[in-house]
């Protein structure tokens, strides 16, 4: 699926995308932006929201949970995880996730970072897929996206 361009700071559904065991695959290519990416396990008010960040200032991948879950217990594993990714500053950016419940991994540019994060978020319909931008435009090329199936432990 083609995007196109999305404005400054855009947050951008995709339409008829959505689930808690994905496998994405998205190119962006960053034009201005100083910061995008994917928000997953987002719920259609985006009152808890996870997002995939490319953070082209500071040369960064992150996961940021920080909205993840409306539920208050401060042990909710709402968190930034950031990680060195010499590739945020390129021309074009690929992003490989794998979307499993609450689990998140996150590769960058055929393999070159990887990140690895949790979320939880309350509402059952925080299921949504967008792309968002902050900082500037951004291009994203395309987004292929995958369902994937429970894992079935066989009885012996």
């Amino acid at each position: 699926m083609v995007i196109g361009e999305l404005g400054n700071n855009e947050v951008l559904p995709l339409e008829g995308v959505q689930g808690d065991a994905l496998e994405i695959i998205a190119r962006f290519t960053p034009k201005r932006a100083t910061h995008f990416g994917l928000a997953v396990r987002m719920s259609p008010d985006h009152s808890e929201i996870t997002r995939i960040e490319i953070d082209r200032v500071h040369g960064k991948l992150v996961i940021d949970n920080m909205q993840g879950t409306l539920n208050a217990d401060p042990d909710m594993h709402r968190h930034r995880i950031e990680l060195d990714f010499p590739g945020a500053t390129a021309d074009q950016v690929d992003l490989r996730i794998f979307l499993d419940r609450s689990v998140i991994e996150v590769f960058g540019n055929r393999n070159e970072v990887a990140l690895t994060g949790r979320t939880y978020p309350t509402r059952a319909d925080s299921q949504q897929i967008a792309v968002w931008t902050a900082g500037g435009r951004v291009q994203c090329d395309g987004i292929d996206v995958w369902k994937m199936k429970d894992i079935t432990v066989a009885k012996r």
